[in-house]
């Protein structure tokens, strides 16, 4: 079964990726470790789709994931704009067999059964906006955390290379705080801990 979402509310988005984007993007492969639902690292391969003075396609591929998923694609698409800005287009999709099915259906009726996405369902005038849930909610959350890690790992490029780790991880987890409804996993301790540790051992295996 394949599953493939482009969560309409956030699928175009705005952000600062002009000359970084090219450096940054410009490889043939290297290792990216975003903050997906579940949080699990995974190792990601970026391939050139094309690239001009104001335009970069990249896309960002996985064969495998937490929980049984696998076939992890992620589009990127970004046009220069003025002012240092940049017009950016993000699609994401993935597969998924039964132990993966188990696992989002487990979630959803547990610690999952309140999250939210960011595509409003309701009045968009209501005091209190609803937003859509279920597995539709989790891929939404899901590619907007991506979205921020690519944002997030730019950001922190201009940062000399012994602080750049920690500069990564700072902006990740503010920018996912301008979203607590949606992003809001563990406290910002919690998650430094828990990414430093990741990092001691992946360190340690190289």
């Amino acid at each position: 079964m394949r599953r493939t979402d482009t969560a309409p509310q956030r699928e175009i988005l705005s952000s600062r990726l002009t000359g970084r984007a090219h450096r940054a993007l410009d490889r043939n492969r290297q290792e990216f470790r975003p903050a997906p639902e579940q949080h699990v690292s995974s190792q990601v391969h970026i391939q050139n789709c094309g690239v001009a003075a104001d335009y970069v396609d990249v896309e960002l591929k996985a064969r495998k994931g937490p929980l049984g998923t696998a076939n992890y694609r992620i589009s990127l698409e970004a046009v220069g704009l003025e002012n240092e800005r940049a017009f950016v287009h993000l699609q994401y999709s993935y597969t998924y067999g039964f132990v993966g099915r188990l696992a989002m259906k487990t979630y959803l009726a547990t610690s999952g059964s309140e999250k939210v996405g960011f595509t409003l369902i309701g009045d968009s005038s209501d005091p209190e906006p609803k937003f859509i849930g279920g597995v539709r909610g989790a891929i939404e959350r899901n590619t907007m955390r991506y979205y921020l890690a690519i944002d997030a790992y730019l950001g922190a490029l201009a940062t000399p290379a012994p602080a750049r780790f920690e500069q990564s991880l700072e902006r990740w987890f503010s920018a996912t705080e301008l979203y607590p409804r949606q992003l809001r996993e563990i406290g910002r301790d919690a998650y430094f801990a828990m990414k430093r540790s990741e990092y001691r051992r992946q360190q340690t295996a190289q």
